[in-house]
């Protein structure tokens, strides 16, 4: 178990399974050519005696007496005491949504799959857990679920006339009820539920002034877009390294040319990467593509910046806050300013920093 910045300051520590260990399901969305429901179901074990949050959830719930866990937790009798009770259940929907349920699974498809996770869990698979989730009579349509990854919808009849058939529409959202009803962390204040121009601010709602001559962002990329892609060879073998984009015209002035080892520096942290001279990314920015960045938002360097701080007046190796993560070594790196936090979407926090770059 890897203790990052963040946790060690925490007065508990609680091993969570990673997502090939987990239970979970995938939603869809209204543009896509089919509607589908994928099942995300654990395939390994690795840390014997780690637990799922949802069973830490379900525990809490139980031990404050509050309802929906337990016995009877649903309308239906139904009790959830662990996450299987919930996943399960949920896949039961799954299989029986629309004008028609899936099929149930032969007796072959019955054998493949306690066999197969058998050995895949060994001694975490109990199959009799997963059939007391359900009634009976879901059970089979749910191994035809689970067997398949998911319930997907036959190609077909994906349009209507020349356009699809799912589709945003007419739908519009100018204002989010969800995120209106967050609250700052720190301020104790709701979010708005609408969006907003304001200046890059840190944490604690004080306006960002940057001291270094470059501005370091990270995103998401497209071929190698999450944690759980890292792993895959094909994908290494399109992209084999998270390089550091720099501007053809700021690397000019650095002597940087692809391929070059560089340092990252800023006001507490220095890290090693390799440079993309590239004009995708705007003079006096670098960014680096990140298999787990958040949704980000970028801030270009004003001009009065760009004077008070030029590349021949900052020479120094500082680092602030750097959320990119190396495909070698998963880590996330230190986040100590999050900028951008009172931003009325959560999920859209950006790290943004003033750095210096230098060959190696």
């Amino acid at each position: 178990m890897i203790i990052g910045e963040t946790s060690k300051y925490a007065d508990f520590i609680l091993p969570d399974l990673a997502y090939l260990e987990s239970w979970n399901a995938e939603d869809i969305f209204p543009i896509l050519k089919h509607k589908f429901a994928g099942v995300i179901q654990p395939v390994t074990r690795v840390v014997p005696d780690a637990r799922p949050t949802e069973q830490v959830y379900i525990d809490l719930l139980k031990g404050l007496g509050l309802p929906g866990v337990g016995d009877n937790a649903l309308a239906d009798g139904s009790a959830i005491h662990t996450p299987e009770d919930y996943y399960l259940k949920r896949i039961a929907n799954i299989a029986f949504d629309g004008q028609k349920p899936v099929k149930d699974a032969n007796a072959e498809e019955l054998a493949i799959f306690e066999k197969a996770r058998k050995k895949a869990l060994g001694k975490y698979f109990d199959i009799q857990k997963l059939k007391d989730a359900v009634k009976p009579d879901e059970w089979k349509k749910v191994v035809y679920v689970l067997n398949r990854g998911g319930r997907f919808e036959a190609a077909g009849d994906e349009y209507i006339g020349n356009k699809l058939k799912y589709q945003w529409a007419k739908q519009v959202y100018f204002y989010d009820e969800k995120a209106a009803g967050f609250k700052s962390a720190y301020t104790g204040k709701f979010f708005e539920g609408v969006p907003v121009a304001e200046e890059i601010k840190t944490y604690d709602g004080e306006v960002y002034k940057p001291n270094k001559p470059l501005q370091f962002i990270n995103w998401k990329s497209r071929n190698m877009a999450t944690h759980r892609t890292e792993g895959n060879t094909w994908l290494r073998e399109i992209k084999p390294e998270n390089y550091v984009w720099i501007n053809p015209i700021d690397a000019k002035k650095k002597g940087i040319k692809t391929d070059d080892e560089i340092y990252i520096s800023s006001n507490n942290s220095k890290v090693k990467g390799r440079a993309l001279v590239t004009p995708g990314i705007n003079q006096a920015s670098s960014v680096r593509t990140s298999a787990s960045a958040m949704m980000l938002m970028v801030r270009r360097q004003s001009k009065s910046t760009a004077k008070q701080s030029s590349p021949q007046e900052n020479t120094g190796t500082q680092t602030t806050n750097s959320t990119s993560r190396c495909m070698k070594n998963p880590a996330t790196l230190n986040r100590a300013d999050w900028a951008s936090q009172s931003m009325p979407y959560q999920i859209a926090m950006a790290a943004i920093l003033k750095v210096t770059l230098q060959t190696c």
